[in-house]
């Protein structure tokens, strides 16, 4: 029996993990800025990622995750589809 995708999953199969990512910060409210300074990264770093140009370290994927709400493994892709 197959499951049904949700929203999230969806997006970050049809446009990347920087999409996603941008999808889960706006959700939980935050700007670029907002997220960068929760974390202690810079907006830079933030806008990098959502990018695409850069890969977060684990324990900034791990700061990102834990302050929109979200698991790294539904961020940064660890799901496995069947």
């Amino acid at each position: 029996m197959r499951r049904a995708l949700s929203l999230a999953t969806l997006l970050a199969l049809a446009t990347g993990i920087g999409t996603l990512l941008w999808w889960a910060r706006v959700r939980a409210g935050f700007s670029q800025q907002e997220l960068a300074d929760a974390i202690g990264a810079s907006r830079q770093t933030i806008s990098d990622v959502e990018r695409g140009v850069a890969i977060p370290s684990v324990s900034l994927a791990l700061a990102i995750a834990t302050c929109v709400g979200r698991s790294v493994e539904e961020l940064f892709g660890g799901r496995c589809l069947r």
